[in-house]
């Protein structure tokens, strides 16, 4: 399972161009990485945790559920792209 922090603080620009979009990208790559291979699953949490894609090793719905990863604290259009 990948869990990724999506609280306030992953707005903060002391990565480039900001933490949730290093994250994501990271994220991209690992799972681009491991194309069949094993299952891979998301979890997003801020004060709670959700899974928003279970196991699985479909690797455009996992990408796609990063892409509509929002901070808990800003709107989408205060993320850098």
């Amino acid at each position: 399972m990948l869990t990724l922090d999506v609280s306030g603080s992953m707005c903060s620009t002391d990565v480039k161009p900001n933490r949730i979009t290093a994250a994501e990208q990271a994220a991209a790559d690992f799972i681009k990485s491991q194309t069949g291979g094993p299952r891979i699953g998301l979890v997003a949490f801020a004060s709670t945790a959700v899974v928003l894609v279970p196991p699985t090793t479909d690797t455009k719905q996992l990408t796609n559920a990063l892409g509509g990863l929002t901070t808990s604290f800003a709107p989408p259009s205060a993320r850098a792209s």
